[in-house]
């Protein structure tokens, strides 16, 4: 992200500082909708499943095709372990807010998440620190580059 790079460079001016806490507050803000997004998605997904699987026993597409021995070998569209889990979606094993499983695809992205987090909040508190830091020593925001200042007198 950006805006850890911009701490040290702008170490030493309290006024982008504390643009540095807003910028990383915000960030982790999205992110946790973000976070609730993707618990959102999986409940829709396996509502979907769920679907899928109960039209797919009414039409008879779970029976296994003659001739194969595989028990994958049936019209289902089932890609997944977990999709051909039939007994499972159909009869509560796998309810739509159920808790996202480790290794998962899903469960990937969600621990990306929480280390995006993790990383805006950190560069939050040291922007914090330095711009606290600054103000304890009542020291004058530095003026930005290529902005002339009118001379008092």
């Amino acid at each position: 992200m950006a805006g850890i790079g911009l701490i040290k460079v702008t170490e030493g001016d309290r006024l982008t500082s504390w643009f540095l806490v807003g910028l990383f507050f915000i960030s982790a803000m999205i992110t946790i909708c973000g976070l609730k997004t993707l618990a959102v998605s999986k409940s829709y997904y396996r509502e979907a499943i769920f679907t899928k699987t109960v039209v797919e026993r009414e039409l008879g597409l779970l029976e296994p095709l003659p001739n194969l021995q595989d028990a994958r070998a049936n019209l289902s569209i089932a890609v997944t372990v977990g999709q051909r889990d039939i007994e499972a979606i159909l009869f509560g094993g796998k309810p739509a807010g159920r808790m996202i499983s480790p290794g998962t695809v899903v469960w990937n992205i969600k621990t990306i998440l929480w280390i995006m987090i993790f990383i805006e909040c950190a560069g939050a508190i040291v922007a914090a620190v330095d711009a606290l830091s600054l103000e304890l020593k009542g020291q004058a925001p530095r003026p930005l580059a290529g902005v002339v200042l009118p001379l008092e007198g």
